[in-house]
């Protein structure tokens, strides 16, 4: 499963307004585990983490779900995105 299909999946909950999934290292530990850092419209007190965790069980094997949120008041992009 790729990053952007993890992506959409998240993006799909209606408090986010832009996600964006990659690995990172974990100390201690061979391959990477998932992050998502996303921009929500509301506040870190108001969001609705249950929904997401819902939406992230329906629609993601368990391998694919991120093991790290960071909410950001925006997300930095490249040239393409």
């Amino acid at each position: 499963m790729s990053t952007t299909e993890v992506e959409d999946v998240i993006a799909s909950h209606e408090e986010i307004s832009h996600a964006s999934v990659y690995g990172v290292k974990i100390p201690g530990t061979e391959g990477r585990a998932g992050m998502t850092s996303i921009k929500a419209a509301v506040t870190h007190e108001e969001f609705n983490f249950n929904k997401l965790q819902e939406i992230l069980k329906e629609h993601l094997p368990l391998y694919a779900i991120p093991k790290f949120i960071r909410f950001l008041s925006e997300l930095p992009t490249t040239i393409h995105s």
